[in-house]
């Protein structure tokens, strides 16, 4: 294909060389590029330059396309990292500097970036509050969250504000960290908006199944309610067995998802299932007088079935 591409009116000879040189160069250049991967692995990992012998087995495997992720992940299982790690805190270090990548620019670092960071705090004496000054010195911080007057977009501040409080009113809980900083760079940077997050929300497994749960809930609770004997007891006394058996339900692992899902408005079924069967003291028949643990079968079986 190369000699094919070649100007024409050249000699076979003269083709073939300007073919050699070419490949020859691409060749330096991915020498090059492997090179300094290794490198940049190695300080990254094992806070060393790579030896002669390790550089070049790396370097066999970079030509057959090995990349930084590869080289970190044969490192990181070698016994040195380990030894390294026992007086080090790598781990803790990997942490930080995710979390500060997270809180200053909004997004998850590169591996290099993470791994060249967990360096430097672990044994270098770089602090949190320093690494904090070097992102916030970058370019990148700059275009994300410096605003000028009556630049429209969003600050980091109030993109992380306001995407946190779009995940609270749609998924009802708070975000996870990843999640929030993908949704607040977005909004930073004008990429998106408080209705395409609501719509992409809306659109999650999560929020689906979330939703189908409250529907089986709802036919859980007055499935439930037919099944078990009514305690004519007072109010007040009531809801006060309903209040201090509820925890009980948790004993029944699909049960215990549901619970955590059931919204406030639905407090009062929930109260009078658990007020059904667990033991609510006087005005009881003697055959209702259980605690919540000790599930009839035939509750359980059904429970099973509605949650399915």
């Amino acid at each position: 294909g190369g000699l094919h591409a070649l100007p024409e009116g050249l000699g076979r000879g003269e083709a073939r060389r300007r073919v050699r040189r070419a490949s020859a160069g691409v060749s330096d250049l991915l020498d090059q590029w492997c090179h300094g991967t290794i490198d940049r692995a190695f300080e990254g990992n094992l806070a060393r330059r790579a030896e002669p012998a390790g550089k070049e087995a790396y370097l066999a495997l970079c030509r057959q396309g090995a990349d930084y992720a590869e080289f970190r992940g044969h490192l990181r299982e070698s016994h040195e990292y380990t030894r390294r790690c026992k007086t080090v805190k790598c781990k803790e270090a990997d942490k930080k500097s995710v979390a500060i990548y997270r809180e200053i620019l909004m997004r998850e670092p590169s591996l290099e970036d993470q791994d060249a960071y967990s360096v430097l705090l672990a044994r270098s004496g770089l602090d949190e509050d320093e690494m904090r000054q070097i992102l916030t010195r970058s370019a990148e911080y700059r275009d994300l969250c410096v605003r000028e007057e009556g630049d429209p977009r969003l600050g980091c501040k109030e993109a992380l504000r306001v995407a946190r409080q779009t995940f609270n009113e749609v998924m009802e809980r708070e975000p996870d960290a990843r999640g929030l900083v993908v949704y607040a760079r977005e909004l930073s940077l004008n990429f998106t908006s408080v209705e395409r997050i609501e719509e992409d929300l809306r659109s999650s497994a999560e929020f689906r199944d979330r939703v189908s749960l409250k529907k089986k809930g709802g036919v859980m609770v007055e499935r439930v309610k037919d099944l078990l004997p009514a305690c004519r007891i007072g109010e007040t006394t009531w809801d006060r067995a309903a209040a201090g058996n509820q925890v009980d339900l948790g004993r029944m692992s699909r049960v215990s998802g549901l619970v955590r899902h059931w919204p406030a408005s639905e407090n009062l079924s929930r109260a009078d299932f658990v007020g059904r069967w667990c033991q609510a003291g006087e005005g009881c028949a003697k055959d209702h007088t259980q605690p919540c643990s000790a599930w009839p079968p035939k509750v359980a079986r059904m429970v099973e079935s509605a949650l399915l």
